[in-house]
């Protein structure tokens, strides 16, 4: 899943599951943005109130109105049963009190072609390929892949319409695709390495696979690591990195961008702080990447600097404590530091 974003605000904007935002005892997925200017971190709105997983966040580029400077935020998450949800935040029209409000847009395991209605059991990635569907859309796609009870990768497809089609009602409709692949232990990720080539990793019990997909079809590509979940892609010094989670520790592989068929390498450019989940008996460690990482253009240098969210344990006590920090990796300095605070203190591990 992707829980990190950068809009064309200028800033970071994540979406983080937790529980005991504003005294609800509930797990919330609550949205956070860092502000450009000053770099503090605040909690924007609530987008589930029912999450059961860590949810996905981008920034869509397709304009529904004319004038419109900020694509929408759209965000999908489980909720209640295994219901994947997707919600929008239209950054252009305000509700009546002023504020850009998050909307419930659809229910994807509900697509057409779904029979009988699917369930999610782990936590989806979200994307805007630049593959179209139909004649009638803008070109671009939201897509995701859904693990559902038997285990099967499922992909969904959405199609983007823009100003071509500015019903709300119209403009979220999710079709079920092809299955990626059966026996699938844990969450999947998507990502395009050029404009036509659209691309999954899927782990299961025996090995993590990487899935190309071309003519309506997932075909096998190769293996990209022995065992492993994957988390969050990210690109540094123009190669694809995929963070794989292994029991409690992070371990990391890369390949040259553009270059669908070179074999994927183990790499150690993470920092040894959060490399491994270090925690005590009483830290409950969920089924979950606890980092995430993006890619973001740096202004006025134009260099590519990487920041993270991170889920540290904290605290040496009987509470289930952790905390979430926000890492920087300069390519100048070629190290990482910890760049500022999310959450100081939460009771049981972020999602």
């Amino acid at each position: 899943m992707n829980r990190l974003c950068q809009s064309s605000h200028g800033n970071l904007e994540a979406v983080i599951n937790i529980a005991g935002y504003n005294g609800n005892a509930q797990r919330q997925l609550v949205h956070f943005y860092r502000e450009k200017m000053t770099g503090q971190w605040s909690a924007c709105a609530v987008v589930s109130s029912n999450a059961e997983s860590g949810g996905s966040i981008i920034q869509s580029s397709s304009k529904n109105h004319p004038d419109q400077k900020h694509g929408d935020f759209e965000v999908i998450v489980i909720e209640d049963g295994g219901v994947l949800q997707h919600y929008t935040r239209d950054n252009t029209n305000p509700d009546d009190n002023g504020v850009f409000a998050w909307r419930l847009s659809a229910t994807v395991t509900a697509a057409s072609g779904s029979t009988p209605p699917i369930n999610a059991i782990h936590a989806a990635p979200l994307f805007q390929s630049q593959l179209s569907m139909d004649n009638n859309s803008d070109g671009t796609t939201l897509e995701t892949v859904i693990i559902d009870r038997h285990r099967r990768a499922i992909h969904y497809r959405c199609a983007q319409y823009g100003t071509r089609n500015n019903s709300v009602l119209h403009r979220h409709r999710w079709c079920e695709g092809r299955v990626i692949a059966d026996w699938a232990t844990g969450p999947a990720s998507i990502y395009q390495t050029s404009p036509g080539m659209l691309m999954a990793i899927v782990p299961s019990e025996d090995s993590v696979n990487e899935y190309h997909f071309e003519y309506n079809t997932w075909i096998f590509v190769r293996k990209v690591a022995a065992n492993g979940d994957p988390g969050c892609l990210y690109t540094r010094d123009d190669k694809l990195n995929v963070l794989l989670r292994i029991k409690h520790e992070i371990h990391e592989r890369c390949y040259k961008n553009h270059n669908c068929y070179e074999a994927w390498e183990a790499t150690s450019a993470l920092s040894a702080s959060f490399g491994r989940i270090s925690h005590t008996p009483y830290h409950r460690v969920l089924a979950t990447n606890p980092i995430t990482v993006l890619t973001v253009l740096s202004q006025p240098s134009n260099s590519h600097d990487i920041e993270a969210i991170v889920f540290h344990p904290c605290g040496m006590g009987p509470q289930d404590a952790w905390m979430v920090l926000q890492w920087s990796f300069s390519p100048d300095t070629k190290e990482w530091v910890v760049r500022n605070v999310v959450l100081p203190l939460v009771i049981g591990m972020p999602l």
